[in-house]
């Protein structure tokens, strides 16, 4: 059980050398038309299938805002939007990543 709760935890911090998470996170809800905080409820969904309560995902998105790492799930999820979002082949479909759920908003632009 230790050495799996190890591996999840490298997992949650891995993030590439170079890589800036708030611009991440930021170009992802940009083009998903999304707020920063849907990112990460649909990110949520996509990752375990349901709805997470909504004191869960401000729990992270607090963390996250205070420094703490990027969950894997949404960095994953976010690299997906922003693969999809800059392939010019693709016209980018926004319940295609259950988006539809959300209202469509300006993203935040964070530092």
């Amino acid at each position: 059980m230790e050495i799996g709760r190890r591996l999840w935890n490298r997992l949650i911090a891995y993030r590439p050398k170079g890589e800036n998470t708030w611009a991440t996170i930021a170009d992802a809800a940009s083009i998903g038309e999304i707020s920063e905080y849907d990112l990460f409820r649909a990110a949520w969904m996509a990752w375990y299938g349901n709805r997470a309560k909504d004191r869960e995902i401000e729990k992270l998105f607090v963390a996250f805002l205070n420094g703490a790492e990027l969950p894997c799930y949404v960095r994953h999820f976010a690299r997906q939007l922003l693969s999809a979002g800059n392939d010019p082949a693709l016209a980018f479909d926004r319940t295609r990543f259950g988006l539809d759920r959300y209202p469509r908003k300006e993203a935040l632009i964070l530092p």
